[in-house]
């Protein structure tokens, strides 16, 4: 067939309102959110998400749709609450985006360490972006100009090991093994 967004958007809608929340309704959400529902139907679609509104995923997508004024005006306050709402059924994805929030101050004052608290936590649910924040905030703490340039990755992690298990004539000093650890990780070890 012809591509017709309205009529796809129609069909989408459809199905969903009878119940096909993980067809259905996904792909409404997903053209809703790429901008691909024409403006006509807009009210429609989110009355649609408002029928589902208990779904984690279905209040993230609200959350967006208010954090970036999809068919409405931005407001952070209210993406914030969705975002708040999926939380409270410990929705990875929410623990991020309210983690963004934070970070950012969208709704809420700026606060790094709760934005770090919600990344921690969405990376625990294995959501990647959070996992990848968690790992930029962790490694700007660790200095390792000190270490030798010479030595190789094996080396390193044998010196890593010699601090993690407190080796003589090492000390016991995890702080010292993670240095040596991220040292070869950055190797590629």
């Amino acid at each position: 067939v012809q591509k017709d967004l309205q009529k796809a958007t129609q069909y989408f809608y459809l199905a969903a309102m009878q119940g096909d929340t993980e067809g259905a309704l996904f792909n409404l959400m997903a053209h809703y959110q790429n901008d691909e529902v024409p403006i006509n139907d807009l009210a429609k679609c989110r009355e649609c998400f408002l029928k589902f509104a208990s779904i984690a995923w279905v209040q993230v997508g609200l959350g967006d749709i208010y954090l970036h004024g999809k068919g409405v005006e931005k407001n952070y306050a209210e993406a914030l609450q969705w975002y708040r709402k999926a939380a409270e059924q410990d929705s990875g994805m929410a623990y991020y985006k309210i983690a963004c929030c934070y970070e950012q101050g969208l709704g809420v004052e700026k606060n790094p360490e709760e934005a770090r608290k919600y990344f921690l936590k969405a990376a625990d649910k294995k959501v990647k972006p959070a996992m990848e924040k968690v790992s930029d905030i962790s490694s700007d703490n660790i200095d390792t100009a000190d270490i030798p340039n010479d030595m190789s990755d094996l080396d390193l992690c044998r010196r890593a090991d010699d601090y993690f298990f407190g080796r003589s004539p090492y000390r016991q000093d995890y702080k010292e093994a993670v240095r040596y650890y991220y040292k070869a990780a950055l190797n590629n070890y």
